[in-house]
């Protein structure tokens, strides 16, 4: 709801709370991260959305397809 998010790998052994910090926005139906940096640099990453409801996002870029699945 605030347009802020955090992401981690737990394949590298990682936790959300050694996760890094993005903030994100929609126009369309393309979605942009902008990773926060530890140095207070910002990056930004663009996806194109595939699929979004409210228990399902789809998007890719241009080497990976991701798909996400909302629990309760």
């Amino acid at each position: 709801a605030d347009y802020t998010g955090v992401t981690w790998d737990e394949n590298d052994d990682m936790s959300e709370a050694d996760g890094q910090l993005f903030t994100w926005e929609i126009q369309g139906v393309d979605m942009t991260h902008i990773h926060i940096m530890e140095m207070g640099a910002s990056i930004p990453k663009t996806y194109v959305i595939d699929e979004l409801t409210p228990e399902v996002l789809k998007y890719h870029d241009t080497f990976k397809h991701y798909t996400f699945y909302k629990t309760y």
